[in-house]
């Protein structure tokens, strides 16, 4: 393609948008987004983002430069594209590095709750089988004081009143019943599934250990669970 087809086909795709015009150009300058996505990789400093994705980002930057090109500004398109592209890239690699970290976060985040409950281990002649039923328990209370945070902090829409009332009741129980627990239980339950706070951060506000934090973490749920299992059976009986 010569300049002046070039010229002719962005003419005309300024007249119509949605014509054929404006799609050959995009194709003809494919090997722009290619070339951008290729050297992108190549430098890449680690191989968490797949080359599909990279190939994505220069391939969207690309359309977006095709749209919004002005040919009577006098820069050439491929010059005008290749900083749209760059930037798109950039841009795309961005977001998926802090959908990483958050992703990475919410697993630490998870994980050392978990290891609270499932390292900890009774002083009770409990039996193998009822420690796991009593682990199983608590992880299900765990992500209950979890779901209760989440639904505490946020306002229903108007078509989810109805079926939210049983969750939020629930929810509201918990808090009560984390309400309830000794200072510092009630501080680091609070703190990690209401507000997201982390152990080793709770660690270093409290001036204690992680491992102390863990601790305290499994009394607390070991108490909410025998106040929500006497709650139970009070109902059940009246």
């Amino acid at each position: 393609m010569d300049k002046e087809q070039e010229h002719e086909l962005w003419l005309a795709a300024g007249q119509d948008s949605d014509s054929t015009a404006r799609l050959t150009l995009i194709e003809h300058y494919t090997y722009l987004a290619k070339v951008i996505a290729n050297h992108y990789y190549r430098i890449r400093p680690d191989d968490t983002v797949e080359y599909k994705d990279y190939l994505q980002y220069a391939m969207l930057g690309l359309l977006e430069a095709a749209q919004r090109y002005d040919p009577g500004r006098g820069a050439s398109f491929s010059t005008y594209a290749n900083y749209r592209i760059k930037g798109a890239v950039l841009n795309g690699l961005e977001k998926a590095t802090e959908q990483r970290e958050q992703a990475a976060f919410l697993r630490r985040y998870q994980r050392t709750r978990i290891e609270s409950i499932t390292n900890a281990r009774n002083q009770s002649d409990q039996d193998p089988f009822t420690e796991m039923v009593g682990i199983t328990i608590e992880l299900a209370l765990s992500f209950m004081l979890e779901d209760a945070g989440i639904l505490l902090n946020e306002e229903p829409e108007a078509d989810e009143l109805f079926n939210g009332e049983v969750e939020k009741a629930l929810s509201t129980h918990l808090s009560a019943l984390v309400d309830r627990l000794p200072e510092r239980e009630r501080l680091i339950i609070r703190s990690h599934y209401f507000h997201g706070i982390i152990f080793e951060d709770l660690a270093k506000f409290l001036d204690i250990s992680k491992g102390r934090v863990s601790q305290l973490h499994k009394q607390a749920l070991q108490r909410i669970r025998f106040d929500f299992d006497m709650g139970s059976s009070l109902d059940k009986r009246y």
